[in-house]
């Protein structure tokens, strides 16, 4: 009995790990990294509001 119930609850634990949600990856959105390009220094702000404007343009 002991045995059986132990099994049981190994199954459901397996069950219920492999039914858990994974944590969502944060969205990045073109904004967002030409945002942390400017803040790394990788672009500067001229080149900064020259991409947002294209973006925003949708080109």
């Amino acid at each position: 009995m002991l045995v059986a119930l132990i099994i049981v609850g190994m199954v459901l634990l397996v069950t219920c790990a492999a039914l858990w949600p994974e944590p969502d990856e944060p969205k990045v959105t073109s904004e967002g990294a030409l945002a942390r390009k400017l803040l790394a220094g990788e672009i500067d702000q001229r080149q900064y509001r020259t991409e947002l404007a294209r973006l925003a343009r949708g080109l």
